[in-house]
């Protein structure tokens, strides 16, 4: 039987660069406890085609991406979207092998 998480959510809406948004350290969880130190980051960007929608895409390790008062865009690299279920709600998890800014003098448009 097909799972829901079997199925991979395309990216082409999020190949552009997102509006940084935001930045949180990632935890592994070991029998519901969380596991220190930080594993990761999930970086939060903003999609203006997307009408602002956020999307949190997580990144193992440290990516060399700081939240300041700038403006800043980002893109990821190999990123995955994945569908679940939980409490029966569908969410979806975001992965990227990194995060890197992009130049805004390159960026014609958002």
């Amino acid at each position: 039987m097909i799972q829901l998480n079997d199925f991979m959510i395309s990216t082409d809406k999020f190949e552009d660069s997102g509006i940084l948004v935001g930045i949180h350290d990632t935890f592994d969880f070991v029998d519901g406890k969380k596991q220190l130190p930080a594993t990761g980051k999930k970086i939060v960007c903003a999609y203006p085609h997307c009408g602002l929608r956020k999307l949190s895409v997580k990144i193992k390790g440290n990516p060399k991406i700081e939240l300041t008062d700038e403006f800043k865009l980002v893109k990821f690299k190999d990123m995955t979207i994945k569908a679940y279920h939980i409490d029966g709600r569908i969410q979806i998890s975001a992965n990227a092998e990194d995060a890197v800014l992009v130049n805004t003098a390159d960026t014609k448009k958002l």
